[in-house]
């Protein structure tokens, strides 16, 4: 795995020519979740999960997004009680254990674009969770995924592993960027719909 800054690194042209397995970090709010969005509305075959953060007026938190399908799970809330502690939110565990474990697993079948948005701080811990995402980084599909700037230590053995190229997102070079990954993942929505 090797950091990516750049289109004009030999790295950056490199992706370009494989198969297409990119992982986005940077700092928070510069669009790396939105990135992904957008790349998915190109209309991919897809797996994986996006993870939404919630803000309203009665409810604060994050949500799970389960791909294809759709289904929408409560993943933390700042007013729960109960479940995994992480500064003023609540996690249900069970969630990366179980949940998030069992759709992992269906998601390495060929033909398809695994999204892993986000890989975050809370579930570093989760044996269980870690195990599913290695599988898929080693799993020969397409793939795309975010992870956390803060919590790239906890994850980074894995991406290396896998030799999962990491692009650093900025204000300065997202555009490049989105024209980039637009160009890669666009053939492979194109590949789908033949």
């Amino acid at each position: 795995m090797t950091p990516v800054q750049g289109q004009s690194s030999p790295l950056g042209r490199a992706i370009l020519a494989g198969p297409p397995r990119v992982f986005i970090t940077g700092p928070r709010r510069v669009g790396k979740s939105s990135l992904v969005r957008a790349v998915l509305a190109q209309g991919h075959h897809t797996c994986g999960f996006l993870v939404l953060r919630i803000e309203a007026a009665r409810t604060s938190g994050y949500d799970l997004v389960l791909l294809p399908q759709g289904a929408r799970l409560a993943l933390a809330r700042r007013s729960w009680q109960d479940g995994l502690r992480f500064g003023e939110w609540r996690f249900r565990r069970e969630i990366f254990e179980e949940t998030l474990v069992q759709h992992l697993d269906r998601c390495t079948a060929p033909g398809r674009l695994t999204v892993l948005d986000e890989l975050g701080f809370v579930e570093r811990n989760s044996e269980p969770f870690r195990a599913a995402v290695a599988r898929v980084l080693m799993s020969p599909g397409p793939l795309l995924g975010v992870v956390q700037l803060r919590a790239l230590p906890h994850w980074l053995p894995l991406l290396r592993r896998a030799d999962v190229p990491l692009v650093y997102l900025s204000e300065s070079n997202r555009s490049d960027w989105q024209r980039i990954l637009f160009a890669l993942f666009g053939r492979v929505a194109a590949a789908g719909r033949k």
